[in-house]
């Protein structure tokens, strides 16, 4: 578990590094609206690396592992768009005013946000019915 805890991690440095060097170097000046989407890149990969440790720290078993899945699923999905964000941005960087930008951004990062708080509901729930059903289970055997 702790190898695959570092490879998440190396995997996360990567796509975030890759995500702000790419905002820097595609576009040849620098506006408001670019420092934007770097605020909110820091914001989603950082929040998301929290997130994914304390996910992982409780996670001991394997059925830990799979209710964790679908957070971590929408966790990914969350920073590949917001990574798909920051390049297009960097191509497009006087074409979305910064207004625009700052709806994007945000209206992302409060449909993912949602998206996660209810999974993480979800996922309390199945756990709660899941032991229930545990406890209840006689073997006949």
């Amino acid at each position: 578990m702790i190898k695959s805890k570092r490879a998440m991690f190396f995997v996360w440095l990567i796509a975030f590094v890759l995500s702000v060097f790419l905002l820097l170097i595609i576009p040849d000046h620098y506006n408001t609206s670019l420092f934007i989407v770097m605020a909110f890149d820091g914001v989603a990969f950082v929040s998301q690396l929290f997130l994914w440790r304390s996910l992982l720290k409780k996670a001991e078993a394997a059925e830990d592992t799979f209710f964790n899945a679908p957070v971590l699923t929408v966790s990914l999905i969350y920073l590949l768009i917001q990574f798909l964000l920051s390049v297009i941005k960097g191509i497009a960087i006087d074409a979305i005013s910064a207004k625009t930008t700052l709806i994007i951004n945000g209206l992302v990062l409060s449909i993912a946000w949602i998206i996660i708080t209810l999974l993480l509901e979800t996922k309390n729930h199945a756990q709660r019915v899941d032991s229930r059903q545990k406890d209840h289970h006689v073997d006949f055997g």
